[in-house]
């Protein structure tokens, strides 16, 4: 378990890292990650591919349109289109000779490293983050084809924004949910319900899910908890573990070989509409 000093923690008990969430490039962002050793954007990563192959064979698509929530600067979108790990991403921007590049220069190192371990995919993303600078970076890298910069907790999606989210055949999201509400979904619903996209969330076990299962119910969606959780990361210190676990025990959920070891750990779901439900996709954690 890291060990820090004179952390900030929210109403969650969880720690804020609000100050490497957007910067004008990721650098800051993978180094403070790394070392709290987050791995949910890795450990999510085939079950995302999974969820967005069966999708395409089910439905006979030549490509996916993915809304990912809470992009950030696009490290969802990264896994998901090229072949690298998460790892790869820590010693790309852990790269000590990259300490005196300006952003632009930066950004001509990041678009030549994807499009080196560009995959066949077929996946084009699109970014919704309240983020404005990671966002921005996502898209001038390349990893993002769009990119909307929102508070949909408060905000209605502009022409622009809905325009983006047109065609959308996948939702995803690693880690936002607990912050980001049922209110930001439905706002996404509302877009994008015609084409009746599949949804896969990662969210920590301390977040219930039951209001965005029982928004998507309404709209006639079956969701499912996958066997298993992803590890999300580390916690800081011993005072950060004590507020999650006492988290977890108001809803009565049983911290021993997860949390108590030291861990965040996230349960999946995954959502499709009803008349997709009875085609067989078997998604592994």
């Amino acid at each position: 378990m890291a060990t820090e000093t004179q952390l900030d923690f929210d109403d969650t008990g969880k720690v804020v890292f609000d100050d490497c969430y957007d910067q004008p490039d990721p650098r800051g962002y993978f180094t403070s990650l790394r070392g709290y050793d987050y791995r949910i954007a890795g450990e999510a990563q085939p079950v995302m591919r999974q969820a967005v192959d069966a999708l395409q064979a089910h439905r006979s698509l030549d490509g996916v349109r993915v809304v990912d929530v809470g992009s950030s600067y696009g490290i969802n979108a990264a896994l998901l289109r090229h072949d690298i790990s998460l790892d790869d991403l820590y010693a790309h921007y852990g790269d000590p000779d990259i300490a005196g590049l300006s952003r632009d220069e930066l950004l001509e190192r990041d678009r030549r490293y994807f499009h080196a371990h560009q995959a066949d995919t077929g996946a084009e993303v699109v970014g919704v983050d309240t983020a404005g600078n990671a966002v921005d970076y996502a898209v001038e890298a390349g990893l993002l084809d769009e990119g909307i910069t929102a508070n949909l907790e408060q905000e209605a999606l502009d022409g622009d924004a809905r325009d983006a989210l047109a065609g959308t055949d996948f939702v995803m999201s690693t880690g936002c949910i607990g912050y980001v509400t049922e209110t930001s979904i439905e706002k996404i619903m509302d877009v994008v319900e015609e084409r009746r996209p599949w949804m896969a969330h990662t969210v920590l076990r301390m977040f219930p899910f039951e209001p965005f299962e029982e928004l998507l119910a309404e709209r006639g969606y079956r969701t499912e908890r996958l066997e298993g959780t992803l590890r999300q990361r580390q916690f800081v210190n011993e005072e950060e573990r004590a507020h999650v676990i006492e988290n977890l025990g108001e809803l009565d959920i049983n911290p021993a070989g997860k949390e108590s070891e030291g861990w965040y750990h996230a349960n999946v779901f995954f959502s499709r509409p009803v008349e997709d439900a009875a085609f067989p996709v078997n998604l592994a954690v």
